[in-house]
């Protein structure tokens, strides 16, 4: 895994040594995506949306702002990290009640929780989303077969909110919590 940090943003590659990062477990985990792409709705409006003197165009996921053009170059299009407040405003006046209810969830998240990245993974056959925050201490997981559930846990406590873990397989819930707290220590370690 590589980790460098540009502009207070920390960007990982867990392509290089993955299987550093998933040795050791009870069931293997297997990193599908470093990031979390937004859907191209048919029914993202086209026309430019000014919001506080900034062009907004919906249906490309694109800014006029300084802290969109800070990131642009950094991650792929329609990339979450990607979206800015002023994308976020003119989705939530517009269309994100229109939006699948796992991807609203999350980019809610991204703003009110401080979330910075969601990487998708898979452990036994169970494909789920794991967003993080930017101390690297508190976890989001998005069971993506429960998509209005979704689970946190503070790696430096070790503990679940309110005590409920995301499977009702202990062992299951053992490999996610060995690997929140592997990646917990690889991002501050290299942040």
């Amino acid at each position: 895994m590589r980790v460098k940090i540009e502009a207070d943003e920390v960007i990982i590659d867990f392509t290089e040594n993955a299987a550093e990062l998933t040795s050791s477990l009870i069931y293997p985990v297997n990193i599908i995506n470093k990031n979390f792409i937004i859907k191209d709705y048919k029914f993202f409006p086209r026309s430019k949306i000014n919001i506080n003197r900034n062009n907004v165009i919906l249906k490309n996921l694109t800014c006029t702002c300084k802290d969109y053009k800070n990131v642009e170059i950094k991650y792929p299009k329609r990339d979450l990290r990607r979206v800015c407040k002023h994308i976020y405003i003119a989705l939530a006046k517009n269309c994100i009640d229109k939006m699948d209810s796992l991807e609203a969830m999350i980019l809610n998240h991204k703003f009110w929780y401080k979330l910075i990245n969601v990487i998708e993974i898979e452990i036994k056959d169970e494909k789920l989303l794991i967003g993080y925050s930017y101390d690297f201490e508190i976890f989001y997981i998005y069971v993506l077969n429960k998509p209005e559930n979704y689970f946190t846990y503070n790696s430096s406590l070790n503990i679940w909110k309110e005590n409920l873990p995301p499977y009702n397989h202990k062992l299951l819930n053992k490999t996610l919590e060995w690997f929140l707290k592997r990646l917990s220590y690889y991002l501050k370690k290299y942040k």
